[in-house]
């Protein structure tokens, strides 16, 4: 009987003693993953000097471009109501999309042919151009600024107009050709406009003038119809 109960009671202390073994491995191993859950958070949310002082940079750069270019999306407010200017955008393109976008595929492919045929315009040559405009304004009473002004232009925009202006008598130079002969017909038919302000010279040059601009007219719209035929032009947006 005592033997039994010694083997009884070994039995019993080996089972605490595994039980208190297990108890302590567990916590062991617990310890360790809750620190590395720590340590995995910790790098994950907490960010270094550097990243700190970057971020703070960056937020700084967004709330200026936001309160000095907010005009880049807002056009404007009313009673604290924002429009947009992409709602502009649309009004506009709807209105007058297909023309504008027209015009600016001919400035295009006049700006391209120009660079192919090794045509270039001066500040000279706009600066004569403007000083025609001006001479022919003068003579009205007005300034070229007041005419600029009432069509919502600079002279920045007109001078970009002359550019493709002259890009044009150039390119259609030989075909606005005129004869003494188309002068002389000219000036006959305008015999009456003839004044002692004006005298038969100051009336062929005029006439001179406009018989190139005619030509040059009328050439223009079939060569620019030319140019979009040979040219590679995909709309990816229909008006």
């Amino acid at each position: 009987m005592a033997a039994r109960k010694k083997a009884t009671t070994r039995k019993t202390a080996m089972k605490k003693t595994s039980s208190s073994r297990a108890t302590s491995r567990a916590k062991t191993t617990k310890q360790p993953v809750a620190q590395m859950n720590k340590e995995a958070w910790w790098k994950k949310y907490s960010f270094t000097k550097e990243e700190i002082i970057r971020r703070s940079l960056l937020f700084i750069v967004l709330v200026y471009v936001v309160i000095n270019y907010r005009g880049l999306l807002i056009a404007a407010t009313v009673n604290g109501q924002p429009i947009s200017r992409l709602t502009v955008i649309n009004q506009l393109e709807e209105y007058s999309g297909k023309e504008t976008l027209d015009n600016i595929i001919n400035e295009t492919l006049i700006r391209q042919k120009a660079q192919q045929s090794h045509v270039e315009v001066t500040e000279e040559d706009i600066n004569a151009a403007i000083s025609d405009i001006e001479q022919n304004v003068l003579g009205d009473g007005q300034s070229i600024d007041d005419v600029l002004a009432m069509q919502g232009m600079t002279r920045d925009d007109l001078r970009k107009q002359l550019e493709v202006q002259v890009m044009v008598e150039k390119l259609l130079a030989s075909d606005a050709v005129v004869t003494d002969e188309e002068v002389n017909q000219y000036v006959e038919a305008n015999q009456d406009a003839i004044t002692e302000e004006y005298t038969e010279e100051d009336l062929r040059n005029f006439a001179k003038e406009q018989l190139q601009q005619q030509k040059l007219s009328q050439r223009f719209s079939t060569w620019i119809q030319e140019l979009k035929a040979e040219a590679n032009i995909n709309y990816l947006v229909e008006y």
